[in-house]
């Protein structure tokens, strides 16, 4: 995709972790326009390829496992959105770090850290499923490096379906 991983990829760094986001900050502009209708239509899309709703909620609607987005656009700066979607993995919020287990029986179980204690950990997978583990019970854990949301946003969908959940998650203040 020509323009926009080097749109994203030119941003300095202390640009691309700004948190605060005021009116006239940054003059860091999006590759295109993107139809903010359309773009909601994408991330609460059950079945399309994009698939936001399953983790994240806005307005009470959606998933557990990612971080809230309600008013993410009055949170974070426009930059630090664009990145988000597109490399997912380069900053994870530590609340939202995905763990992965190997139980005694073998069984591999990924998913978010919910709460850790010295004796046990507790994590929901992506699909909801909550588990409740013993640390003496399991033969392996890690806290896993990428994000649970899916790195190949960008393969997956075309530039104008990114730009267009862009817009609509920059309506969200």
């Amino acid at each position: 995709m020509p323009g926009l991983s080097s749109t994203v990829n030119s941003l300095p760094l202390a640009a691309s972790l700004s948190v605060a986001r005021a009116a006239g900050e940054s003059g860091w502009k999006p590759y295109m326009e993107g139809d903010a209708k359309a773009g909601e239509q994408l991330f609460f899309e059950e079945k399309g390829k994009a698939l936001c709703a399953k983790c994240h909620t806005v307005n009470r609607k959606g998933g557990r496992v990612g971080p809230t987005l309600d008013r993410i656009a009055s949170r974070r700066s426009p930059e630090f959105i664009m990145e988000s979607i597109v490399q997912p993995s380069k900053f994870i919020d530590p609340l939202f770090e995905a763990v992965q287990v190997i139980t005694g029986e073998g069984k591999v179980l990924q998913g978010l850290r919910i709460n850790e204690t010295n004796f046990s950990i507790q994590l929901r997978e992506e699909n909801g499923r909550f588990h409740s583990l013993m640390k003496r019970d399991l033969e392996a854990f890690r806290v896993m490096d990428k994000s649970m949301m899916p790195d190949n946003l960008a393969e997956q969908l075309t530039v104008k379906q990114l730009h267009d959940i862009f817009a609509f998650l920059m309506t969200l203040e």
